[in-house]
């Protein structure tokens, strides 16, 4: 439920509230590459580049296909 939340928010443009969604799905499910590269764009949208960063770096080192990272 949180990851489709979260989805949508940053399909919306919300992205505070897709980080928050996001944020919470990770700690459930820390190594899954996908919820961290959303993440990450969830922080870029924000402006919050240090955040962006590390979730893109958790996302690569998790999936190494993660190109797009």
């Amino acid at each position: 439920a949180e990851y489709r939340k979260g989805v949508e928010a940053l399909k919306a443009g919300r992205h505070a509230e897709a980080k928050k969604a996001f944020e919470r799905v990770i700690k459930v499910a820390p190594t899954d590459p996908n919820v961290n590269f959303l993440a990450g764009l969830a922080c870029n949208g924000l402006g919050d580049l240090k955040c962006a960063r590390k979730h893109f770096e958790r996302a690569v080192r998790l999936d190494k296909q993660m190109i797009d990272a």
